[in-house]
């Protein structure tokens, strides 16, 4: 959830009373309420939910704009793939790919 936070650049607190209001899809992992966890893909749609776009006002453009934001997106979701593996073949944590540091506990 820590990282979670950090990366959207909200709290903790918004983050867990998201998640209690079932407005972010989460996995509960454990005994009793669990443990919340977060994939990558939720991350992503929750991001992507949150973008809010200029009007705009001809339909040719409206369309042109939606067509290139399409094929932004798609470009986008390659290279993430891309990304999401470290040079070992592992894959990377949402901390990492949001170069994010641990913290020493």
């Amino acid at each position: 959830m820590k990282y979670f936070a950090a990366a959207v650049g909200i709290s903790e607190f918004v983050v867990s009373q998201m998640c209690r209001n079932k407005e972010l899809v989460h996995l509960r992992v454990g005994r009793g309420r669990g443990q919340i966890r977060f994939r990558i893909e939720h991350v992503e749609e929750y991001i992507e939910s949150c973008v809010v776009e200029a009007e705009v006002k001809d339909r040719k453009a409206k369309r042109k704009a939606l067509k290139a934001k399409a094929e932004s997106r798609a470009r986008e979701i390659v290279e993430r793939a891309k990304r999401r593996t470290k040079p070992n073949g592992e894959r990377m944590t949402l901390a990492e790919m949001c170069g994010i540091k641990k913290p020493n506990v």
